[in-house]
């Protein structure tokens, strides 16, 4: 039964993360396996536990609005926004605020959303 319990605590941990970041960045877009090179706030990197604590740092950052979380070492890279240099790198996970980008769509040489990586956007809905 703990395991049965402790499985519970993990699931609840979990969505209560979810529902915060939902808040803080309802539109923020994750891409695995990329990191777009520049454009870095520092002081970096930040050390941060994972992705999602990655993206939590971003938002108590001015003028944050991407980040690329590396997996090994468990780095944070704030950014101010992604550009069109990019590495594939399955060790990345980068993330970034779809509104502040699509403002910039006019100005910005690459579009991510064209990029053929694998993109999740989550929309969350208050109950």
């Amino acid at each position: 039964m703990k395991s049965l319990r402790d499985t519970l605590k993990l699931i609840l941990y979990l969505l209560t993360i979810i529902a915060f970041l939902a808040n803080i960045y309802p539109d923020f877009v994750r891409q695995d396996g990329v990191d777009y090179v520049g454009n870095d706030i520092p002081p970096f990197p930040v050390e941060a536990a994972d992705y999602a604590s990655c993206v939590l740092v971003c938002a108590k950052r001015s003028g944050c609005n991407a980040v690329t979380y590396k997996k090994t070492g468990k780095i944070c890279i704030p950014k101010t926004r992604i550009g069109k240099d990019k590495v594939n790198n399955a060790d990345a996970i980068t993330g970034y605020n779809r509104k502040f980008i699509s403002n910039l769509s006019g100005n910005m040489p690459y579009r991510p959303e064209n990029s053929g990586k694998k993109s999740y956007h989550l929309k969350f809905i208050r109950v």
